[in-house]
């Protein structure tokens, strides 16, 4: 891991927070045996609002009305969860899906928002939105706001539920898309994530 990666990875699970209230909290899509991560850490997210991606159960995920039902059963205040929107024939990934967000945030009066996803997804994750951000000249503040660890030596689904592995081995997984997705420029250089950070917190 080059110099730049390894500072953003630390900046992405040690992000500053919000002097205020974030205006939302954005759930990446995950799959059931990960959920837990990130709807545990939305329970205590600094936000105003939590959004989901608005799909019934596709790709893995079981869809923004199971999340939301599981949510409101741990005490989740259901006048304060929001829907992302996103057409059913585009493929969902993490990119499309941050693409969703971005579109959203612009109709919306959101101008802080958190990022919230399992531990070994969080940084391509976050990097992802940030991307999108600068591809489409969205003024928004993003922040870093990584799900609850799991236990990393269990088994889980991931990648629209098509790849099995412990979720050590995820991390490892996570870290070669990031280079391959930079390599097709899908995914904005280490760099520049790393100036829109310093940016933000001018």
């Amino acid at each position: 891991m080059n110099g730049e990666l390894a500072e953003l990875l630390f900046r992405t699970f040690n992000d500053i927070q919000p002097r205020y209230p974030a205006d939302a909290a954005y759930l990446f899509a995950q799959t059931v045996s990960n959920q837990a991560a990130s709807i545990t850490a939305a329970r205590h997210a600094d936000a105003f609002e939590v959004l989901l991606l608005s799909t019934p159960p596709r790709s893995g995920y079981p869809g923004a009305a199971a999340w939301k039902k599981e949510l409101i059963n741990s005490g989740y205040n259901p006048h304060r969860i929001a829907e992302v929107p996103m057409n059913a024939d585009i493929l969902l990934n993490t990119r499309t899906e941050a693409q969703a967000l971005m579109s959203y945030v612009q109709r919306e009066p959101i101008q802080t928002l958190e990022i919230i996803a399992p531990p070994f997804h969080q940084l391509r994750a976050f990097m992802t939105a940030v991307t999108i951000a600068l591809e489409e000249n969205v003024d928004i503040r993003i922040y870093s706001r990584p799900g609850q660890a799991l236990p990393w030596n269990e088994t889980a689904a991931h990648s629209q539920g098509t790849l099995q592995a412990e979720r050590r081995q995820l991390i490892h997984e996570e870290l070669a898309r990031i280079k391959t997705y930079q390599a097709k420029g899908d995914l904005a250089p280490t760099a520049a994530v790393l100036d829109y950070l310093n940016q933000r917190d001018a």
